[in-house]
């Protein structure tokens, strides 16, 4: 189902209202590819595109320990999970070094430390029945 068409609808001229917030557009092929860059180190065909420095404190845990209280989210957010720079970061367990995104929306990614990467792109609305879906796909490579 496309949300958007492909020559008009609300991302084909400049928005009407303030979207500094950070929307993200893209086609399922780049926003895999994008994933894959982050898991080959920053690098697209053997190039550059960020620095390891620039990957490494993207994907690390930035969130400092005293501001990790159980009201500053929701109680429990913090277990095992830091922010990097723009990407949730497991910091323990058997995903350790796991880092990704979980939009609102359904958009979802992650990349292993092995490499491994994973996109779901479901677009439909959060609610307990996506969340199902959510948690047994990002347990998939633990079933592997």
């Amino acid at each position: 189902m496309e949300t958007e068409p492909a020559g008009g609808g609300f991302y084909a001229g400049p928005p009407s209202f303030d979207v500094s917030h950070g929307e993200l557009v893209s086609t399922a092929a780049d926003y895999h590819r994008f994933a894959r860059m982050l898991a080959e180190g920053g690098r697209v065909n053997g190039r550059p595109m960020i620095s390891l420095d620039h990957l490494r404190q993207m994907t690390s845990d930035q969130v400092p320990a005293i501001a990790k209280t159980p009201d500053s989210f929701f109680p429990g957010f913090w277990d095992g999970t830091g922010w990097g720079f723009g990407v949730g970061v497991d910091t323990e367990g058997g995903r350790a070094g796991r880092y990704g995104w979980s939009g609102g929306l359904g958009t979802n990614f992650f990349a292993d430390p092995d490499g491994t990467v994973g996109v779901l792109l479901t677009h439909v609305e959060m609610g307990e029945r996506m969340q199902v879906l959510l948690d047994e796909f990002q347990a998939l490579p633990e079933a592997a």
